[in-house]
């Protein structure tokens, strides 16, 4: 069973479904739009909150990130500026994994922003790849992408009737993509160092020879056959060499990445649940278009200098300028989705992409490696509809 029923999560290919990738472009998606005169990017996140904020109760689900901060913080001034009810920060309390601890941040985050109401969730071991709140969102949406997109299953109540926003794609966003670090060289940002000349030389290649490097550096996925795992370097390779250079193009390439799409229509799944708007803020296309007009053609440089040069007055410097990051991957490793993959009887899995047997192998091993998640999601659906 994939995911392409009436009424669920996105259609994935099986190919994407057996590799937990989702590659190239959506060519249905148009090109940005010009930006509005004076549209700066903090008014157009404002104006891409404004729906939620506007539908209450409006969650946002907040780890205390740079990014779930910011949406929180664009969703608070929008909200005190038009008169309406603040926005509700939900968060997953991950009891007992030190590296997602991130309670400094998320009070430092709602001190600034003077936000009192503030909803705490502790999860355990709940989160399991085949635990309560991932088989939920399976039997209701079907296989979702990306790989923890169902975490949101355990917080879309609290959105009932109202609206979801999420800090999703900001990692990618304002790190300025494949080339960020070349171009932050070439614009005299950044101090080269001897790989760097190795990736400005790349930046700059054929795309013949951007293709190639990038294929040999495909991770090995011994869970494939090989015509499977010849098809899938061919099209990462062919993403990658398809990458522009310049933020201006780069910008546009991002926004009308196929997974940008598979990761709304999964998010757009979970809240119909619930009745809920979901609105994802930065994938909003008004936003990228401000960013990418306020952006020189080798964009802003680092993380930390994109969100200094357009958030500077949303939140504290400390949290603009954050190094480190939580970490949540043990929230996912438990016992139910090692017990099924140990127990598994090898159906329910495409068998011309997929060799049934060295799978069953690697899960026998207790070593499900994350990117044959949704393959455990599928083989799941199939054993439990």
């Amino acid at each position: 069973m994939t995911s392409d029923m009436p009424g669920l999560g996105p259609t994935l290919t099986p190919l994407e479904i057996a590799t937990a990738t989702v590659a190239g472009r959506d060519e249905d998606r148009p090109s940005l739009p010009p930006t509005p005169a004076g549209m700066t990017a903090r008014a157009a996140l404002e104006n891409a909150v404004l729906p939620a904020v506007a539908r209450p109760p409006c969650v946002v689900t907040f780890s205390g990130g740079r990014d779930s901060s910011l949406v929180l913080a664009a969703a608070a001034a929008v909200a005190r500026r038009e008169g309406l009810p603040l926005p509700v920060p939900v968060t997953i309390d991950f009891v007992g994994i030190e590296s997602a601890e991130e309670s400094k941040w998320q009070h430092l985050v709602l001190d600034h922003l003077g936000i009192s109401e503030w909803e705490r969730r502790p999860i355990t071991n709940e989160l399991d790849r085949l635990g309560p709140i991932a088989t939920r969102a399976l039997t209701r949406h079907g296989v979702l992408w990306p790989l923890n997109c169902y975490v949101h299953e355990a917080v879309i109540d609290r959105a009932t009737g109202g609206s979801l926003m999420t800090g999703m794609f900001g990692d990618s966003l304002f790190g300025g993509g494949r080339w960020g670090r070349a171009n932050q060289v070439l614009a005299g940002r950044a101090r080269p160092g001897a790989r760097d000349v190795l990736r400005v030389g790349l930046a700059f290649a054929p795309r013949a020879v951007r293709r190639e490097v990038a294929r040999r550096r495909v991770q090995d996925m011994p869970w494939l056959r090989p015509e499977a795992h010849r098809e899938f370097e061919q099209a990462i390779a062919e993403a990658q060499a398809s990458i522009p250079v310049r933020w201006t193009d780069w910008i546009d390439w991002y926004f009308r990445r196929r997974s940008m799409t598979v990761s709304n229509q999964s998010m757009q799944a979970i809240g119909g649940g619930a009745g809920a708007l979901v609105i994802q803020p930065l994938s909003d296309p008004g936003l990228l278009a401000a960013m990418r007009d306020a952006g020189s053609a080798r964009g802003f440089g680092t993380r930390t200098d994109a969100m200094r040069a357009l958030f500077t007055e949303l939140l504290p410097d400390p949290v603009l300028a954050r190094e480190d990051k939580a970490v949540f991957a043990d929230a996912f490793r438990g016992e139910a989705s090692r017990e099924f993959a140990r127990t598994w009887n090898g159906e329910g899995v495409d068998s011309d992409i997929v060799d049934v047997e060295a799978l069953a192998e690697l899960w026998r091993s207790d070593s499900i490696h994350g990117r044959t998640t949704l393959l455990l999601h599928q083989a799941w659906l199939h054993a439990n509809t």
